[in-house]
């Protein structure tokens, strides 16, 4: 009896082993092919997207325009596939449909499952072109309209920041933005617009064409050029007919004239021993008002006379200030209450990093790059805003009863002084 438990023991674990075994190698055969977990094969095409920059193209009569369209192929995950042939085409072909090609280089997709090509057409009538890529028996469409327009479109154009101050060696840039409308003040979407600027000298935009979204308007960036300063315009044109220009002056860096402060909030009223905070803001300009970079400003709490210096200023990440003219810091009051100054001073620096403060015998600071006088201005150049930290008080002699309807219990409410 007991040899005959003993096989059985000896049996049982003869077949786990050899269970184990086989898992052991079924496992490492599976772990090579990990892509294939669910079933889905990663070399298998199951669908082709298809992208085109723009699916309307609206234009003037022979007007001749081009868009990138790309295609993926994609497997049952939806994952690109590198390495697969697609043929583009045009569903029934027609002379005023385009044509469509690919680069020779760019025979098969890419790492991404991508492949880019371009389409081309001259505007001769209204269409829809459905455009196809194929691979096997996987095929994507993508419908582009075609719309030939008899109104030339009225362009407008505006610029976000029509003043540039740029220090030396810098570049400053600012966004534009065109508009296009038809006779009834329609926006006119698909239109290609054309963007210039005069004299080039002294700026350009970071295209020279755009096409209108369907409100009608075309983006793009003008951006200076290192130490060139001046007026320059921004021509925007449709079909090189109507026209609308815009002038941005391009300045270079003036001194600082004038400082203000503001913070947000000015009264604040906190619980005891609490910390309240208030976001301070200071900005230079210069005579004209626009901002001045690069001005080193440093902010200090002052007292107002009636009460001892409390709280603290958080120290930015820098003491210059920006494109704008701006610079931040934050009031932590840990703590304290009553009212004092918040104080931002303008303290002679250089635009250029190598700027120095000469003291002159009228009282003066004078602001120096290398050795030219920018500006002078009264050593008192500061703003100061007012802080006020009120300590929030409950009177506990005006006491509400509040009765719960189903618990026949009361609660005290606490009535806080305004």
């Amino acid at each position: 009896m007991e040899e005959e438990v003993m096989r059985s023991r000896f049996t049982f674990i003869a077949l786990l082993s050899v269970v184990l075994l086989v898992g052991m190698f079924t496992g490492c055969d599976e772990g090579e092919k990990v892509a294939n977990i669910g079933g889905v094969d990663p070399n298998i095409v199951t669908g082709v997207e298809i992208r085109a920059t723009h699916i309307l193209i609206s234009g003037l009569i022979d007007e001749q325009r081009t868009e990138q369209i790309t295609a993926i192929a994609v497997n049952a995950a939806g994952v690109g596939v590198p390495g697969v042939q697609i043929q583009f085409g045009i569903e029934n072909p027609q002379s005023y449909k385009g044509n469509i090609s690919v680069a020779l280089v760019d025979s098969v997709t890419n790492q991404n499952g991508q492949l880019a090509a371009t389409y081309s057409v001259v505007l001769a009538q209204d269409a829809d072109v459905k455009i196809t890529a194929t691979t096997g028996q996987v095929r994507g469409e993508k419908t582009i309209q075609l719309r030939v327009r008899t109104d030339v479109g009225t362009p407008s154009v505006e610029v976000l920041k029509p003043v540039l101050t740029v220090p030396p060696g810098q570049t400053r840039n600012t966004q534009i933005t065109a508009t296009l409308v038809d006779e009834n003040g329609l926006a006119l979407p698909g239109v290609q617009l054309y963007f210039r600027t005069d004299p080039p000298t002294l700026g350009y935009v970071d295209s020279d064409t755009a096409m209108t979204d369907n409100s009608g308007r075309a983006v793009r960036t003008f951006t200076s050029i290192v130490n060139q300063y001046g007026q320059c315009d921004v021509i925007v044109s449709v079909n090189n007919d109507n026209s609308a220009r815009t002038k941005i002056e391009v300045r270079p860096v003036a001194g600082p004239s004038k400082i203000t402060a503001h913070a947000e909030p000015e009264r604040i009223k906190v619980g005891n021993g609490g910390n309240a905070q208030s976001d301070v803001w200071a900005v230079v300009t210069d005579s004209t008002g626009v901002g001045v970079p690069l001005t080193t400003v440093l902010f200090e709490i002052q007292s107002d006379g009636a009460a001892p210096i409390f709280g603290s200023l958080t120290s930015s990440d820098s003491s210059i200030t920006n494109s704008d003219g701006e610079i931040h810091t934050t009031f932590n009051s840990r703590g304290g209450y009553g009212s004092q100054w918040i104080v931002a001073k303008v303290v002679p620096s250089g635009l250029d990093g190598e700027a120095g403060a000469d003291q002159s015998s009228r009282g003066k600071l004078n602001l120096k790059i290398g050795d030219d006088v920018v500006a002078g201005f009264d050593e008192e150049l500061q703003a100061r805003v007012l802080l006020t930290i009120e300590q929030l008080k409950i009177n506990l002699g005006s006491l509400a009863f509040q009765r719960h309807l189903h618990t026949s219990t009361f609660q005290l409410i606490p009535q806080v002084n305004p």
